[in-house]
């Protein structure tokens, strides 16, 4: 089993099944099916189980502010956006602007997008059943 931490900005988007994805820069080597936790606070006191679901792909992807490779081949436009969207973010820009910020100064390639199916949850926080109900 695998723990992936994320910041609070990004619980409610994964217990509502909006976030369906992650993009790491040095991830745990994961393969289709291997279990994942996600949580947030991981290490502290607060720290809470958000979703524990198998993940459904890695892949590589780099980041680019007119498209994103993911693998071998390169998104742009409204696919970009859906990618970007999946990973908790309202558009491409705005993806782009946060990883920017998170890796100053640093080609924005060399990632792995960890996927994984809201519906393949075998736990999920309490109250996010209890919205999504």
């Amino acid at each position: 089993m695998v723990d992936l931490d994320f910041l609070p900005r990004f619980a409610l988007p994964i217990t509502s099944g909006v976030k369906t994805s992650t993009i790491r820069r040095d991830p745990p080597a994961l393969r289709p099916g291997a279990q994942m936790r996600l949580v947030t606070g991981l290490g502290t006191p607060a720290c809470r189980l958000l979703l524990r679901v198998p993940c459904w792909s890695a892949t590589r992807i780099s980041i680019r502010r007119d498209g994103l490779f993911l693998g071998a081949q390169f998104h742009t436009g409204q696919h970009a956006h859906r990618i970007a969207q999946a990973d908790g973010f309202t558009c491409l820009r705005e993806m782009v602007e946060w990883f920017e910020a998170r890796y100053p100064n640093t080609p924005l390639s060399g990632f792995i997008r960890i996927a994984w199916r809201f519906e393949d949850a075998l736990e999920v926080l309490p109250t996010a059943r209890a919205r999504a109900a």
